[in-house]
């Protein structure tokens, strides 16, 4: 009995979403375009992280070879 009504849901289910008109289906998934613009600002943010601990370093070393001349 069990395995019929897992049937009759499996089915039911299957309907639901063929039912469902294509735009309600586009709606449910990512843009890409927008995935896209998300990628292109955290490589952003992450070229300018690694250009300020690059800055940071060298500034560091300069000032220790300051103080040690």
């Amino acid at each position: 009995m069990s395995s019929q009504t897992k049937k009759k849901e499996n089915i039911l289910s299957v309907d639901k979403i063929e039912n469902q008109t294509p735009q309600k289906i586009l709606k449910n998934r990512p843009n890409i375009d927008n995935l896209l613009k998300k990628i292109i600002v955290e490589r952003k943010q992450e070229r300018n992280n690694n250009l300020i601990m690059l800055t940071a370093g060298i500034i560091v070393v300069g000032l220790i070879s300051l103080i040690l001349v």
